[in-house]
């Protein structure tokens, strides 16, 4: 939710997923620039705060993992491939 409230993402209930809703909210976000220059902007006042270097590579480790995910699956729901089990992956993260 605070992502959501940064502008530097969107909020999709629990109850209201499904792979149509999380299909366009995941291509809302990476193909918008409001949302890319709202994290860059959050990631720029994260920097000034003190050095937390182990923690800024994991999140950033995971950042990488969910958008190359969050990717794949567009491009199977976009050619109509099976997006069960990527659902699955991408809510566990």
């Amino acid at each position: 939710m605070r992502i959501a409230r940064l502008g530097a993402g969107t909020l999709v209930l629990l109850a209201e997923v499904n792979a149509a809703r999380l299909g366009t909210a995941i291509r809302t976000v990476l193909t918008q620039p409001t949302f890319r220059d709202a994290a860059q902007s959050a990631a720029r006042e994260i920097a000034k705060l003190p050095p937390t270097a182990a923690a800024v590579r994991v999140i950033e480790q995971v950042l990488v993992t969910i958008q190359a995910r969050a990717k794949e699956y567009i491009d199977d729901v976009l050619t109509g491939k099976s997006v069960t089990s990527k659902l699955m992956v991408i809510a566990a993260i």
